[in-house]
């Protein structure tokens, strides 16, 4: 049966973030319906053209898939689905995902008044994955404040996940919808979309966090980490070492610097 993809990984039943304005290029997988005669492509189509429009490629089905171009319009969500009939006028849904178009104003993410109100409703909020996942909560809220600039980032403001988690499509985890947006990850380059992760609240996006760590791919590297979950302070020096940062030691160094500048071993 059919199914939504992205870059050949499904989407379906999930969320696609983009900005307003943004262009997504998504494929059907088994566009044709073979169960009437004569068979006939499966339609797709969103439901509130005023969100977001959905337009088929021009190219020719390749591989099993259709190519179209998502466009979205306006801050909301339109959910882009594929129906076909069943050869006697009824219609079935056989495949669909949600399209979020949202900017910063729109996302309903957490705005710290100062830096101390983000370290203590992060520390509440994601107390609880730290503490299932073996993890130092001291080292978590650093890395938070640090890669956000204590909540007040941009691409905070957009995802709601104040660690710039960025998941390869061919990863499963952390289990998160992504937002792609465009970001310089090598200086001198010019922009390139990046699959950051989607977090629903702090607490979602400190289970994120754990997530990463735990099923970071290189095992080597994660049990490095893991011989000072012990030890807030190195933990969050050596974050690193699981991509962290832009993978620099310089920089998550500096987030044990923010574990003593803000008292965070007393959390």
């Amino acid at each position: 049966m059919a199914h939504f993809e992205r870059k050949q990984h499904r989407i379906s039943t999930r969320r696609l973030f983009t900005r307003p304005g943004g262009r997504v290029e998504i494929d059907l997988w088994g566009p044709m319906n073979q169960l009437i005669e004569p068979e006939e492509e499966v339609v797709v189509s969103s439901s509130d053209g005023a969100t977001a429009t959905v337009t088929k490629s021009t190219r020719p089905i390749s591989n099993r898939r259709r190519g179209y171009e998502l466009k979205a319009l306006r801050t909301g969500t339109a959910r882009i689905r594929a129906r076909t009939h069943d050869g006697e006028g009824r219609w079935h849904e056989w495949d669909w995902f949600n399209f979020v178009i949202r900017d910063e104003s729109s996302a309903g993410t957490f705005a710290p008044a100062t830096d101390r109100a983000f370290i203590d409703r992060m520390a509440r909020d994601g107390r609880d994955a730290c503490k299932a996942a073996g993890l130092p909560l001291a080292a978590m809220v650093a890395c938070a404040c640090g890669e956000t600039g204590f909540g007040t980032s941009s691409i905070y403001k957009l995802t709601g996940c104040p660690f710039n988690l960025q998941r390869p499509w061919d990863w499963k985890w952390p289990d998160a919808d992504i937002f792609e947006i465009p970001t310089v990850n090598k200086e001198g380059e010019r922009p390139k979309s990046a699959p950051f992760c989607v977090a629903d609240s702090l607490a979602h996006a400190a289970r994120l966090w754990c997530q990463w760590i735990e099923h970071w791919p290189n095992r080597k590297a994660k049990a490095t980490l893991m011989s000072v979950a012990s030890d807030a302070r190195a933990f969050a020096a050596n974050l690193f070492i699981v991509g962290f940062a832009a993978g620099k030691r310089e920089n998550t160094e500096k987030f044990a610097k923010i574990i003593d500048d803000h008292n965070l071993l007393d959390l």
